[in-house]
């Protein structure tokens, strides 16, 4: 199966997220990747960006952004 977009919480208990980034760009580098993080500000939402997120976003605007970033992403109209 080939997938072409991951959206990754970066908040998730028991696992290093940053580390599943890393390792996840590593095999996969073509895939697009959306950190989410409800509770981490700037600096470490832009880390993930330096990991290889695509597009990191926060708490405030996931909800509002999420489906047309996919949907730009992905390559289809919004």
């Amino acid at each position: 199966m080939h997938f072409r977009l991951l959206i990754l919480d970066l908040d998730m208990e028991g696992v290093d997220s940053f580390e599943m980034l890393k390792r996840v760009k590593a095999k996969h580098p073509g895939l697009h990747v959306v950190a989410i993080s409800g509770y981490m500000d700037g600096v470490l939402l832009g880390a993930a960006e330096c990991l290889g997120a695509t597009l990191s976003l926060g708490r405030h605007n996931a909800p509002r952004l999420l489906l047309g970033t996919v949907r730009k992403l992905l390559g289809e109209s919004a």
